[in-house]
């Protein structure tokens, strides 16, 4: 009987030792394609930053290119405001708007695209409209650096 007891005693040992070395396997890995994904997504960000430093923002280019629009002001607002809106509920996005100050946001907007004072007294459209400016710049350095490395 006590033969038994460690006959028995022993194949649990090995089994909890297995289970231990296969749920370390599956963390390693785990963590591994974590590290991917991550480095993959971190490729993927660019960094835009007003003139006077004081606005920032960090996107993934992807996200940049859906909002991006080649043409007029008024024609790429009217096209691509409900994406940029959209875009400005992620948490990453809020993570930089929400710390934009409004009055710097509408004195960017009115000194570099000509925005006019009519245009600038609504300061949720403000953050909405220098968003889709941000897009469209962030796309055309990309294809510029495309074009310098290709």
């Amino acid at each position: 009987m006590f033969e038994f007891l460690q006959l028995a005693w022993d194949s649990l040992t090995w089994v909890i030792i297995i289970a231990c070395a296969l749920f370390a396997l599956i963390g390693l890995i785990s963590h591994i394609i974590t590290q991917r994904i991550d480095k993959k997504f971190e490729k993927s960000l660019r960094w835009w930053s007003s003139s006077c430093g004081k606005i920032e923002m960090r996107m993934p280019i992807d996200l940049a290119e859906k909002a991006y629009y080649l043409g007029s002001r008024d024609a790429g607002m009217d096209k691509c405001i409900g994406f940029v809106i959209g875009m400005s509920q992620r948490q990453d996005i809020r993570d930089f708007t929400s710390a934009w100050n409004p009055d710097i946001v509408a004195n960017i907007l009115r000194e570099n695209w000509f925005w006019s004072e009519e245009e600038i007294k609504n300061r949720e459209l403000n953050t909405y409209q220098l968003l889709w400016v941000i897009c469209s710049e962030l796309v055309e350095q990309e294809e510029e650096m495309q074009e310098r490395f290709l």
